[in-house]
C-alpha cells in the first residue's frame, strides 16, 4: 500500500480530465472493484495535480452516508493496486497507469476539491444515482437555506 498524504488548507490543486484515456482493460479492472464494494456510492477517475507534485490519475470513491473513510480505504487501495497490476500484465504494451486512492465521505457539503472532481465529468462508476444527482446538484445560497430549510 502507498504512503499517506495531508493537503494543507488554502492549497492550490488543479483537476481535470486525463489527456490520455485509461487503458480498457484498467478501466474494466477498476470498475470491478468498485463495484464489488457497496460503501461506494460513485467513483471518478480524474487528472490531479496536488501542490509539489506532478499530476496524476486519481481514483476518487464518493462514500455512502455513515461510511467512514478509515473503514475503506487500506483494503480498497490495495485492491486497487493488485487489479491495476493484473490489467497492466495482461497488456504489456498499454500505457502504464499509476493510481492514488482518494475517499469522499457524502453527507456533508462537499468541498472544493469533491466538487472540481465532479465537474470534471470523468465519472467510472455510478451505484447510488440519487447520491450523484444530489451531489452534482448545485448548493443552494447560504440566505436561501437560512429562510427556507425545507429544501427546494
Amino acid at each position: 500500500m502507498g504512503e499517506r498524504r495531508t493537503i494543507g488548507a488554502g492549497s492550490e490543486i488543479q483537476v481535470g480530465a486525463p489527456a490520455q484515456p485509461m487503458p480498457v482493460s484498467v478501466e474494466l479492472a477498476l470498475r470491478d472493484v468498485v463495484q464489488d464494494r457497496s460503501e461506494i456510492a460513485f467513483a471518478c477517475v480524474p487528472v490531479i495535480a496536488f501542490p509539489g507534485q506532478p499530476p496524476s490519475e486519481v481514483l476518487v470513491v464518493f462514500l455512502r452516508r455513515g461510511v467512514g473513510p478509515e473503514a475503506i480505504l487500506g483494503p480498497l487501495a490495495e485492491a486497487v493496486q493488485r487489479s491495476v497490476a493484473a490489467a497492466m500484465a495482461a497488456n504489456p504494451g498499454a500505457r502504464v497507469v499509476e493510481l492514488a486512492v482518494l475517499p469522499v465521505s457524502l453527507g456533508h457539503p462537499l468541498d472544493g476539491l469533491a466538487q472540481a472532481v465532479l465537474q470534471s465529468d470523468t465519472v467510472l462508476h455510478v451505484a447510488d444515482a440519487a447520491a450523484y444527482a444530489a451531489a452534482r446538484r448545485a448548493p443552494r445560497p447560504l440566505w436561501l437555506r437560512i429562510l427556507w430549510p425545507w429544501g427546494s
